[in-house]
């Protein structure tokens, strides 16, 4: 484990003959070198440099008894493992805009530092970034138009940092589509009245049309503007 991580200890020390245990002497070992002799569990400021680690238990029972002494050994290690990131959503269809949520995590214990962003027109890593962002939850939004990814890299406190999270495509249309009537709107033969359409939307395209009572055209278009 790194030596950011809490040694976690579960001591099962029972006696077979049905005694209760009195005293603890807990022994921790750098190599050959003791470190550490206590009733309780050495705390951690005692292993938090890198290398081979022992912990030892001896426990005596009420009667007296001694009982053998139990070890284990672990190893420290420095924390090189980057940050994480969950991402959500991870990319979307046509919309107006989208709040994509982020929340950070550190598996190598030394704790999550900051992140930074960056939306683009493609996959490619981006030259500049936003500014560094010190909150293990963010919320990044997409607002502006046609085909969208977003960039997310994270540092943790004792450097390690994340290569480029790439999510996308996301993609945004803010722009109501256009309408136009081609034809001649006095000529009326009977009750009936022929319009040809012609409707442009860039980027998503129509969606719909509607016309109501007072001959009033409206569209939409596949992001509901």
């Amino acid at each position: 484990m790194t030596r950011y991580q809490a040694l976690d200890v579960i001591d099962t020390s029972y006696d077979p003959y049905g005694g209760t245990i009195t005293s603890w002497t807990w022994e921790l070992y750098k190599g050959a070198s003791k470190l550490y002799s206590g009733t309780t569990v050495p705390a951690q400021s005692y292993y938090n440099t890198i290398g081979q680690y022992t912990l030892k238990l001896t426990v005596r029972n009420n009667r007296g008894l001694t009982s053998e002494t139990y070890s284990r050994m672990f190893e420290i290690i420095e924390d090189n493992i980057p940050p994480g990131v969950t991402i959500e959503p991870l990319d979307c269809d046509w919309r107006q805009s989208v709040d994509v949520k982020l929340e950070f995590y550190d598996d190598g214990g030394s704790g999550f530092k900051h992140y930074k962003y960056a939306i683009t027109n493609s996959q490619a890593t981006p030259s500049s970034w936003s500014n560094n962002i010190a909150s293990v939850n963010g919320k990044v939004t997409i607002d502006t138009e046609t085909e969208k990814y977003l960039h997310i890299i994270a540092e943790d406190n004792v450097g390690n940092i994340t290569s480029d999270n790439v999510t996308g495509p996301y993609l945004i249309d803010r722009t109501n589509p256009t309408i136009q009537v081609i034809g001649d709107l006095q000529t009326i033969v009977v009750d009936e009245l022929t319009l040809d359409l012609e409707a442009n939307d860039v980027p998503s395209g129509v969606a719909t049309f509607k016309m109501d009572g007072d001959c009033l055209l409206y569209t939409s278009d596949v992001a509901d503007d």
